[in-house]
């Protein structure tokens, strides 16, 4: 995804905090870049060596829980827009079946350490193609299906213990799913939160009911968490009735709204949160000036920092901020603590960071034919490493020492995932997937998953015996 504004390009960063800075200073007593200390944020590591190519560990067929031939994991019947991953809690898992026949869908619920079930298969038969299943909270997925009547959308919920697969809830709802409907629902870390057109955002109920609630608030961030560490309790969403730079950081458990102290006449302009907290851009009343303070804050919204360094934050992250721009980055923690600065456009679009190691291609895009090479950088010293080689683009998981990555269909060699030895970048194995299959694979919890190419299987994939 890229998203282009005034020489402004949109690239990932994992785990860190970047600050573009705007232009060189002619100040004599402008900041200067320090080294600060910082302890990474706790990540999960997959459980199993990735040194050798792994292989199946459990596996369960869908026939395996009583599902009928027909069924396969996905929610569509298109193998490559299908997402048959709803969401997980710690190593319990939920994925959607449905049936090639008829319109039945199913809500499976799996422990992934062992890929025992955790309750009997939950049916639900929406009557609709239309339809989505989340997580919402410790205890509940709340699924959704839109269908129409007289002209008009008109919604069915079932909300689901997600211990015991016991159907807590079915019935109308005033939320929807499509497009144009009023309403729109996103996964925000382990919650559903719902955009209401002109009115605002609102968290869910257990009876798909409308519960804390944001006026104005809209676009909410980060959705569809997919990093290595915990997806933070913290949200950002823009809230326009304020002005038009105007950022509002809310817990999505329970909705509430942090004010923190950025100063007399600042207001947050943008801000993103992350592991351990959050920051804001503060700019003054009467807009951003170059000069406009990037503050950090903890969890609890206590201030724990500001930069000496001028820039503009993203509010365009899942995880953290993702900016590009000339002439330099710094790279900060969430303690406001300075990690590295690279000059010019020394973090590129899709730069990774996998733990303490971040990786910054030194150009924009490779293509089928060009190898681009991929710097390393050790944020515990800012010292660089060894430059690696193999396309690093779609990270999945590592296990502490190798690398887990995905290759798309469109490079020289095709679409596979592949196992790098993060320290040295020598590509160690590599395994060809078809691209058009219900193949995917996930890191989930501390396992690594994949369904089958025909979507009839789930298995763990770990070290050869």
């Amino acid at each position: 995804m890229i998203v282009v504004a005034v020489a402004v390009a949109i690239f990932v960063v994992i785990l860190g905090v970047i600050v573009y800075v705007e232009r060189p200073s002619t100040d004599a007593s402008a900041s200067t870049f320090h080294r600060g200390e910082w302890l990474a944020p706790p990540e999960t590591l997959l459980s199993s060596s990735m040194r050798a190519r792994p292989v199946p560990g459990w596996s369960v067929r869908v026939t395996d829980l009583g599902l009928p031939e027909s069924a396969i994991f996905t929610d569509t019947e298109l193998a490559h827009e299908s997402k048959s991953l709803v969401g997980s809690l710690g190593k319990n898992t939920y994925f959607m079946a449905r049936s090639t026949t008829d319109s039945r869908r199913w809500l499976v619920g799996l422990d992934v350490h062992s890929g025992a079930p955790l309750f009997a298969p939950v049916g639900i038969d929406p009557a609709s193609d239309f339809m989505k299943c989340f997580i919402n909270g410790p205890d509940h997925a709340l699924c959704v299906a839109d269908g129409t009547h007289d002209g008009k959308t008109v919604t069915t919920a079932w909300v689901i213990d997600t211990r015991t697969g016991e159907v807590v809830f079915t019935g109308p709802t005033d939320l929807h799913l499509t497009p144009g409907s009023g309403s729109h629902l996103n996964q925000v870390g382990s919650y559903v939160v719902a955009e209401i057109e002109g009115q605002g955002l609102s968290g869910v109920g257990p009876r798909a009911e409308t519960t804390w609630f944001i006026p104005n608030a809209k676009k909410v961030g980060p959705t569809d968490w997919d990093a290595d560490t915990a997806a933070p309790l913290l949200a950002v969403a823009q809230d326009p009735t304020k002005g038009p730079d105007h950022t509002v950081v809310f817990s999505v458990d329970d909705g509430t709204v942090f004010t923190p102290d950025l100063g007399e006449g600042r207001i947050p302009e943008s801000a993103v949160v992350y592991p351990q907290g959050f920051a804001i851009r503060a700019a003054g009343n009467h807009g951003a000036s170059p000069r406009a303070p990037v503050l950090f804050f903890d969890d609890a919204g206590n201030r724990i920092g500001e930069s000496d360094i001028q820039g503009a934050l993203s509010d365009q992250s899942m995880v953290l901020p993702r900016i590009e721009s000339a002439p330099g980055y710094t790279v900060f923690g969430a303690n406001g603590a300075g990690l590295i600065q690279l000059p010019g456009e020394g973090l590129g679009p899709d730069a990774v960071l996998i733990g303490h190691r971040l990786y910054a291609p030194e150009s924009e895009w490779d293509g089928p034919e060009k190898v681009r090479r991929w710097r390393q950088f050790d944020l515990r010293t800012g010292e660089e490493g060894t430059a690696c080689r193999p396309n690093m683009q779609w990270y999945i998981a590592n296990d502490g020492q190798i690398g887990l990555f995905e290759t798309s269909q469109h490079e020289k060699a095709g679409a596979s995932y592949f196992g790098m030895d993060l320290t040295t970048c020598e590509k160690l194995w590599t395994v060809p997937v078809n691209w058009e299959s219900f193949h995917r694979l996930w890191r989930i919890d501390d396992t690594l998953v994949e369904i089958s190419d025909d979507g009839r299987e789930l298995h763990s994939l770990v070290a050869p015996a």
